[in-house]
């Protein structure tokens, strides 16, 4: 294997969603259009294909062209993180490979919940697909009702996977945690914030390099964490206040957060449907009222902010 450059992943880091189209097909045209758009705002890196790009929907071919698709367009403008998560070892260390070949930056791995496993297969399992690869790996702790792995063996893990060098943590008050392994292991597992960034300045706060939200206010983000980092604390928190509300709407379910998404980006032109794949929930009349109203209030804060509503190519 060659050596790999260091990648230093900061700022905004989006998770990209899956265009599909009528026949519910990935849509390779407007992938490629959402790249372009993510790299237009200056964001610190792109991540694909994740629970925001309804991975949990697409084959492992599927998958495998998508990180394909994205590292291509991306052409080494930004780093590319491709989430090679799977239940199965074998295929998530054939994922990692193939992933690392393709030109991928840094690989998402999850933890493997499919079946409930003792710390030494979890251990076993991350270490099987780090020492694999070159790459970076990031670890993600998708734990929604609870409190992810314990600290002390997340400890244990960065020590001896040499490769990991990322934490994105998703569970419940996870603040804490982000202070605990940033202290324990002196920095060297660098912690970025994901629930779309709802514990956004609480992250940055306690040491964070970076936030993964969804990829349709991303500039809006880009704007918070900018003024954090120099100082402009009241304006950072006046910034994210104002986004609160959409994310905490859109944060009810997984599948309300990825149409809420694909909405968004319907409405600033950068995608032409907003469909999920099948199969998806049933939003009644009211909900489906709700995700306008919060979409049309989206865009306006774009405008408040003086960001461009719809999309440059």
């Amino acid at each position: 294997m060659q050596s790999r450059e260091p990648v230093d992943l900061h700022g905004i880091v989006p998770v990209l969603p899956t265009p599909f189209n009528s026949q519910g097909e990935i849509d390779v045209l407007e992938l490629r259009r959402v790249v372009r758009f993510a790299i237009a705002r200056k964001v610190g890196g792109i991540c694909t294909p994740a629970y925001g790009s309804e991975f949990y929907k697409l084959s492992d071919s599927e998958r495998k062209s998508v990180i394909e698709t994205v590292i291509a367009e991306a052409n080494g403008r930004v780093p590319v993180i491709a989430c090679v998560g799977h239940p199965s070892t074998q295929v998530a260390v054939e994922m990692g490979r193939f992933a690392q070949r393709a030109g991928a930056a840094v690989l998402c791995v999850l933890v493997p919940r499919a079946v409930p496993l003792d710390s030494e297969a979890i251990l076993k399992h991350i270490r099987s697909i780090g020492s694999s690869v070159e790459l970076p790996l990031m670890l993600q702790d998708a734990d929604f009702v609870g409190t992810g792995l314990p600290v002390p063996f997340l400890v244990r893990m960065r020590e001896e996977v040499p490769n990991l060098e990322y934490a994105k943590l998703e569970s419940v008050l996870p603040g804490q945690r982000y202070s605990e392994l940033i202290n324990a292991t002196k920095g060297k597992l660098k912690i970025l914030c994901g629930w779309a960034g709802m514990h956004m300045l609480d992250a940055l706060e306690r040491g964070a390099c970076g936030v993964m939200p969804g990829c349709g206010l991303v500039d809006i983000y880009d704007l918070v964490y900018r003024a954090f980092k120099t100082g402009e604390l009241p304006k950072s928190r006046s910034l994210f206040f104002k986004l609160l509300p959409s994310i905490v709407f859109s944060m009810q379910d997984i599948e309300l957060l990825n149409l809420f998404e694909k909405n968004l980006l319907k409405a600033r032109g950068i995608i032409a449907a907003a469909d999920l794949r099948e199969p998806t929930r049933g939003f009644d009349a009211q909900y489906v009222r709700e995700l306008q109203e919060y979409c049309e209030y989206s865009l306006s804060l774009l405008k408040e902010c003086g960001l461009e509503t719809s999309a440059l190519d």
